[in-house]
């Protein structure tokens, strides 16, 4: 036994134990329902191995409670698959129990969110206390604090908490829908001992930074399963609670490559919880399918198909560079050749002067070779409604003083900031834009994603104000204008874009 689970037993072991708990746990699943392109994940796995620890527990005597960390939703093409319905469907599909509203889930609106779950039929609890009553109304009256599960007479509580970071609150188009998660726990914890709960879980999708946070500010809280932050632990995270008790934080990465399975020894008449063991297991492509997640998976790959309405394997072109994105579950967040040549697309597309590209916009990295029209929509998985063709781009307006700034903070640190600008050139220390230098106090037309415009617009009205103005619409959407880009320049090379 490691140092970890030797400090776990000391701090939250007691003499007795009424219930041996399995929980198996996984977060930010993304819609990735085959995996990554490396072989990596896929949901037909996963459900094959969550159903052979579920049955070695029940062999062993113990039941298994299955949560999951949030965003369910967006991060692949196969988002489009029933509108988004199967990426919920498919939650049941695994057997999960709770899960935890994350960002991606509520980016399209609330509107569409409740459309999906109704649509998926989900059975699985949906949890997030800190979304307001409004916004809970808004979604069907569907989204609960904190539930209860009865098992063998021990009463296990999960409540559920949703980052509350600002740049991702403006999809709910009101600043106060979701409230500080650490303003809650003690009324939370307070309302689960009035409902006699012997174990109380934390279902977050946070980060492991703010994970803990909350622990911190935390009295009950036995464990935390966590999200967000895509962060693979291979080992619980401790974190000392009010009264010192140390507390496991839980965390799987993210993409369904790895599901946890936490194994608790739970005493209700004394309150001290052993952890038995904990184990990260890794889903390979050597694991077998489950037939009937399998199918599933199928079903979703020909809906996906009929939505776009042409064939995902068709050949729009090659690149000699990977596209860069997401690799092992992380985006790396730097500027590319990749990003490079969609913030030439952008500025050409929008006939601007300046083209915008932010690498964490990216989706899965694409291996170079032949490009498929699908590898699009996976590079660059968004839209802003069913239907759109990928994101709007906009152009605004921006003094040439500003635009100098973020230059200038940008090449402090090349490339650390993920921003890929095109129309842009520094000559002797001096920026030019369309072949002369850069004039403080022109205005200069940019094209960028217009769900930017709308996070700035919705959140920060008074930034706005301040450094641009005469957003536009093009009418120019990003798949389209990424196919004619590829078609035009193929083979994509790693040359300074024009």
């Amino acid at each position: 036994m490691n140092k970890l689970f030797l400090l776990l037993l000391v701090c939250l072991s007691g003499t007795s134990h009424a219930l041996r708990l399995q929980i198996l746990h996984g977060n930010d699943l993304h819609s990735y329902f085959e995996g990554t392109r490396d072989g990596k994940g896929g949901y037909a796995r996963a459900k094959h191995l969550a159903d052979r620890l579920r049955e070695k527990a029940k062999e062993e005597g113990m039941r298994t409670l299955f949560l999951d960390g949030g965003d369910f939703g967006e991060g692949t093409s196969f988002f489009l698959a029933d509108r988004g319905a199967t990426s919920l469907e498919l939650l049941d599909a695994l057997g999960i129990d709770a899960t935890v509203i994350g960002n991606h889930d509520y980016l399209l609106g609330t509107d569409t969110l409740t459309d999906q779950m109704a649509r998926s039929g989900l059975k699985a609890h949906v949890l997030s206390a800190n979304i307001d009553e409004r916004t809970k109304a808004k979604l069907g009256g569907q989204i609960k604090d904190l539930v209860n599960f009865d098992i063998d007479g021990v009463r296990i509580g999960v409540l559920g908490l949703t980052t509350v970071e600002l740049h991702y609150k403006y999809a709910l188009k009101d600043s106060a829908t979701v409230r500080n998660p650490l303003k809650l726990v003690e009324p939370l914890e307070k309302r689960a001992r009035e409902e006699k709960v012997d174990f109380l879980i934390a279902l977050t999708h946070l980060g492991v930074a703010a994970d803990r946070a909350v622990v911190k500010k935390s009295t009950d809280l036995d464990l935390v399963v966590g999200g967000h932050s895509h962060t693979r632990l291979a080992e619980p995270v401790l974190e000392k609670n009010k009264s010192g008790r140390q507390i496991p934080i839980v965390q799987t990465g993210s993409h369904s490559m790895a599901l946890g399975e936490f194994i608790v020894d739970i005493n209700p008449e004394t309150g001290g919880h052993e952890l038995v063991s904990y184990t990260l297991h890794e889903i390979t492509r050597d694991l077998p399918e489950d037939e009937e997640v399998a199918r599933l998976v199928q079903k979703a790959r020909e809906a996906r198909d009929a939505f776009t309405g042409r064939p995902f394997d068709e050949v729009i072109g090659e690149t000699t560079v990977d596209l860069s994105g997401y690799v092992n579950g992380k985006n790396p967040g730097v500027t590319s050749c990749w990003g490079s040549h969609l913030a030439r697309m952008t500025r050409e597309a929008a006939a601007a002067d300046v083209g915008l590209h932010i690498a964490n916009f990216e989706g899965e990295l694409i291996p170079k070779g032949p490009i498929r029209y699908g590898d699009i929509l996976d590079s660059f998985p968004h839209f802003r409604a069913y239907g759109d063709p990928g994101w709007e781009i906009v152009t605004v307006k921006m003094r040439g003083f500003y635009l100098k700034a973020i230059l200038d903070v940008v090449s402090k640190k090349p490339g650390s900031f993920g921003m890929n600008l095109s129309g842009i050139e520094k000559v002797d220390g001096r920026y030019r834009i369309g072949g002369k230098k850069l004039n403080l106090f022109e205005n200069y037309t940019l094209a960028l994603p217009a769900e930017i415009t709308l996070a700035i617009e919705t959140t920060l009205p008074f930034t706005r104000r301040l450094i641009y103005k005469d957003r536009r619409k093009t009418n120019v959407f990003y798949w389209p204008a990424m196919e004619d880009y590829i078609r035009a320049n193929s083979p994509l090379g790693c040359a300074e874009p024009r």
